[in-house]
């Protein structure tokens, strides 16, 4: 099975879309989903690493992670409209439990998903709250570039 069918198992709204891997490198195992979007490529952010805004609360809420990228200038916006002199990122979660994150791309998304790929994408085909998926799409946030 190669990796795009792989890819597609594990999100199967993909398959038959107009999703393209845009990386694929054992060196991407680096960095996560939340360090990809505000362009950390040698660590991991998140609740549970040690890049995290709040060091008494590693809860994964939706709340924390808005407080978390309001560090690095994201502001809560209201849609997910392309808007060329700001960055956009999309948060998923579950029951309150932010699960990813992805960065707008011209008129895609793109996400870094497991240890060594990027793909790019729409955004409604990573959301859904079956077991393949990361749930919905709660949150848009942006910053100048």
């Amino acid at each position: 099975m190669g990796i795009e069918s792989t890819i597609e198992k594990w999100h199967p709204k993909l398959k038959d879309k107009n999703w393209k891997i845009i990386n694929i490198n054992k060196d991407l195992d680096k960095f996560n989903c939340f360090s990809f979007v505000i362009d950390i490529y040698n660590d991991w952010c998140g609740a549970s690493t040690k890049i995290w805004h709040n060091q008494n609360d590693r809860h994964s809420t939706i709340l924390n992670y808005i407080q978390f990228y309001s560090t690095y200038n994201y502001k809560i916006c209201n849609d997910d409209i392309q808007e060329p002199e700001y960055d956009k990122i999309a948060i998923y979660a579950i029951n309150n439990n932010v699960s990813h994150v992805c960065k707008q791309f011209g008129g895609m998304w793109r996400s870094k998903l497991g240890s060594n790929v990027i793909i790019e994408h729409k955004l409604e085909w990573l959301s859904g709250a079956d077991y393949e998926n990361y749930g919905d799409i709660v949150v848009f946030m942006k910053r100048s570039k």
